[in-house]
């Protein structure tokens, strides 16, 4: 099932384990909704997702064309473009993006770009000075 946020936001309850909000413009499909797991794609467009301590590391996954997210217990920020790449902001906790068995685990205060056919770059804080950020950058680019 697909849900689209057309004029405003859409917020998704997921019970007592966290919830989902949309940004007008995303697409989400539900691929995989049960107690064990839960699996998503966003297809483009942002969402915020706070899942609850409570449950399980690995519980939550949102895939995107570039990579897949998956929640070890926080609250983040995830965002893909119309290319399919996507961008992380963890607020709390951490999240792994995860491409052909590699992963690269994001913290709190940090984020990670992943580019559609490339997969992850190198993960930063939010407060990294600019010099290190074009340095990763240009890692990144040449690594892909």
């Amino acid at each position: 099932q697909w849900f689209v946020a057309t004029e405003g936001e859409r917020e998704l309850e997921l019970g007592d384990v966290g919830r989902l909000t949309l940004v007008p413009g995303s697409r989400l499909r539900v691929r995989r909704l049960e107690a064990e797991k839960t699996d998503l794609y966003l297809a483009r467009g942002e969402m915020e997702a706070l899942v609850s301590a409570d449950a399980r590391p690995r519980f939550f996954q949102v895939g995107t064309p570039a990579t897949t997210c998956i929640d070890l217990g926080c609250r983040y920020t995830l965002r893909v473009d119309e290319s399919g790449n996507s961008v992380v902001v963890v607020h709390t906790g951490q999240v792994a993006f995860e491409n052909e068995g590699c992963e690269v685990f994001v913290p709190a205060d940090a984020t990670c770009r992943a580019g559609r056919g490339v997969g992850a770059g190198t993960p930063r804080f939010l407060d990294t000075p600019a010099p290190l950020t074009a340095a990763l950058d240009a890692f990144d680019a040449a690594r892909g």
